[in-house]
């Protein structure tokens, strides 16, 4: 009876084959096997190895453009976490296409069709979301200029209000009326932001048309002092002189400037009372 002949060795032309030579198993019966598994094993780790690393190079990437820009603590930690849940997300699903992939190819399927319908959905998708890409493109550079953030007053358009809610695609904006406004960030051409810098602000106050102007502001300036002081003002309103006068009333200019963040419309009610008490408490009679 002839003796049963070995499996030929497999000619070592890969990392897997030189891999399997070193361990003795190149005339394994079920070399093929084994080799395909190992393929298999490093495809997934360099799966995960690369997923991490692109992690890394995001997040890095990121924390280095915004660092470009002033910008508070957690105002920066609130746009990181945005731009790297999305850039992540993104990179992973690409990652897990590629590494899918690779593991049809390694088991024998033929996956030149599924590239080629992948391929067709693509170009498909891309025609038909244009304007979700647009959407996404502004956010993403709204983020990373940081035109504006979550608690800004801004107008944007002909929507005026504080913004809510600021995400890759949209921007929520609540107005003074408590409208909630949804605006698409790709239709975002022109934005004013009211909170990134000190306002100036103009009040005109009325007298009587025969009061003592120089009375009137002498009775004005330490009520507008106080109520500076008491508000935070960076520099405390003073009276301008006379603006407007007819034969009904006359009107002082009163010039404030206000800390970022605070509204000059939100101070002007109670100024005006105040302005109003302390021409009445001099004996002037308010116009």
């Amino acid at each position: 009876m002839p003796p049963k002949q070995q499996p030929a060795a497999l000619p070592t032309n890969s990392l897997v084959d030189d891999l399997m030579v070193a361990l003795g198993l190149s005339t394994h019966p079920n070399i093929r096997v084994i080799e395909r598994c190992v393929e298999a094993v490093f495809v997934l780790l360099i799966y995960f190895a690369a997923r991490v690393m692109l992690r890394r190079l995001i997040e890095k990437t990121i924390t280095t453009l915004l660092a470009r820009h002033t910008s508070t603590e957690s105002r920066n930690q609130a746009r990181i976490q945005t731009l790297m849940g999305t850039m992540a997300s993104a990179s992973d699903m690409i990652l897990f296409f590629v590494t899918l992939v690779a593991l049809l190819s390694l088991v024998g399927i033929n996956i030149a069709g599924i590239l080629g319908t992948a391929s067709v959905a693509g170009l498909a998708f891309g025609f038909g979301a244009q304007k979700l890409i647009k959407d996404v493109i502004t956010g993403f550079f709204l983020l990373i200029e940081d035109q504006y953030a979550v608690g800004d007053y801004v107008s944007v358009g002909t929507v005026t209000g504080t913004v809510e809610d600021l995400a890759l695609r949209i921007t929520r904006i609540r107005d003074d009326d408590g409208r909630l406004h949804t605006l698409s960030n790709g239709d975002v051409i022109q934005v004013c932001n009211h909170s990134r810098g000190p306002l100036s602000a103009t009040i005109d106050i009325g007298v009587a048309p025969d009061t003592d102007i120089h009375q009137a502001i002498s009775a004005l300036e330490p009520a507008l002092l106080e109520w500076s002081v008491t508000t935070g003002l960076p520099e405390m309103a003073r009276v301008d002189g006379i603006h407007s006068a007819d034969a009904t009333r006359v009107a002082l200019r009163i010039i404030l400037k206000t800390n970022p963040g605070q509204r000059p419309a939100t101070l002007a009610p109670r100024l005006r009372q105040i302005c109003r008490d302390a021409l009445t408490d001099a004996g002037l009679r308010p116009a």
